[in-house]
């Protein structure tokens, strides 16, 4: 469904509202620590690489020497080869457990490498029979090349792509895991369209500023949704009812939605419209990539493996991880605002509203941060500085005529 053109509104977002969540510092600090891991990479890779390259080349000539010589040692290194060639196939095409996809390969080199010294010692003669089929290779003298080593860094860069590439497939696998038991909306479907209609109701509250908050508002393509299910042991089902948004989420960029809130009557849209609203303010900042490239940092540390190749990316983003938590209360109340700006902060103020009921019909203490209390002011002041914007646009219109038509003539 696309967007309808509409012209902007009068309405302006004051100054004071606008908090810095150093959504964009942290951006920049991934980046240039990202910049600093590969510049260090690439030095070390040329540093060791003229190191190890030259007595790496030298051996395997050396091997290559010795191995042409003998033809035993060719044929057990073609049928090591294949078999290390057919266990790769097992386990990344065909996804094998180790043990069979690798089985065969190791039982194989082990008896190649305990054979052939017992062999050398008993038949040396057999290790020596000659290769008819490879020339004899002659050994160059060893040498060192003076650094930068090009294989060196070409070999970090390449280990520092495939880090990176190997984070990417881990985070999408993990919310694909994540998502894997919920049904898909399709487009066009009935929920698909319930969903787009609640968009271009938050289109018509965006054109109300000038400028609009956003320029154009991004939605998610698709959205999944799931049936709630009963409360376990224990939970009590009007807790479930009292916090909402643990129903309706984002899992990385995929919006998620319990089934009970998709319907249009009044008293799933009044949870259903500030919730979707509030998420969509991620959706529509840098907030969603901050989060995504944490979630990837959380993920590498738990490898050694990546800390060897992405050390100063880790330091960092733990720094930035704990700033990031520490500024969670003002994300949530730029999403409340957000939802506001969308035309959703009455919905979202009275189910706030109820949330606070519920907490003191239970004896229990408002102790998030924010609290209720503090969103629910801050809707306050939100609408409050709407509507006296709105009486100052109103008392700029030119009076009302009062001009009373004339009289008719009477009739004759």
């Amino acid at each position: 469904m696309q967007p309808q053109a509409t012209s902007a509104g009068p309405l302006t977002t004051p100054k004071a509202l606008r908090r810095s969540t150093g959504t964009h510092d942290i951006l920049v600090e991934l980046g240039l620590s990202d910049l600093a891991g590969l510049l260090l990479a690439l030095g070390l890779g040329a540093l060791f690489g003229a190191l190890l390259v030259p007595p790496i080349s030298w051996v395997i000539q050396f091997y290559g020497a010795v191995l042409h010589a003998s033809l035993p040692l060719d044929i057990v290194t073609l049928v090591i080869a294949c078999c290390l060639a057919i266990g790769m196939l097992r386990r990344w095409v065909l996804h094998k457990e180790a043990d069979a996809a690798w089985g065969c390969a190791t039982a194989l080199f082990l008896v190649a490498v305990i054979a052939s010294p017992i062999l050398y010692f008993v038949q040396r003669s057999w290790i020596a029979i000659p290769s008819p089929v490879f020339p004899p290779v002659i050994l160059s003298p060893l040498s060192w090349s003076p650094p930068p080593s090009a294989p060196g860094l070409l070999v970090a860069g390449g280990l520092y792509l495939f880090a990176h590439l190997k984070l990417c497939q881990r985070e999408r696998h993990e919310t694909a895991e994540k998502l894997r038991t919920f049904s898909r909306a399709h487009e066009g479907g009935r929920l698909w369209r319930l969903l787009e209609q609640v968009y271009d109701r938050y289109r018509e509250g965006l054109t109300r500023f000038d400028p609009p908050p956003v320029a154009r508002l991004k939605t998610p393509r698709i959205f999944y949704h799931f049936p709630r299910r009963p409360p376990g042991e224990g939970e009590d089902a009007l807790d479930v009812l009292a916090h909402p948004e643990r129903e309706i989420y984002l899992v990385g960029r995929e919006l998620v939605i319990c089934r009970m809130h998709l319907s249009n009557q009044k008293e799933q849209l009044v949870v259903l419209m500030p919730l979707v609203a509030r998420l969509l303010h991620d959706f529509n900042s840098p907030m969603a990539r901050v989060e995504q490239l944490l979630r990837m940092a959380e993920l590498a540390r738990t490898s050694r493996w990546y800390y060897l190749l992405l050390p100063i990316q880790l330091i960092v983003a733990r720094s930035c991880a704990r700033r990031w938590q520490a500024v969670e209360p003002e994300r949530v109340l730029d999403r409340d605002r957000f939802a506001w700006q969308c035309g959703e902060g009455g919905r979202l103020r009275n189910l706030l509203l109820n949330q606070l009921a519920y907490l003191d019909r239970t004896n229990k203490l408002d102790n998030e941060l924010p609290t209720l209390a503090e969103r629910i002011d801050h809707l306050d002041s939100l609408r409050d500085t709407e509507g006296q914007q709105v009486k100052e646009l109103r008392a700029m219109l030119p009076p009302a005529s009062t001009t009373t038509p004339p009289p008719s003539p009477p009739g004759n």
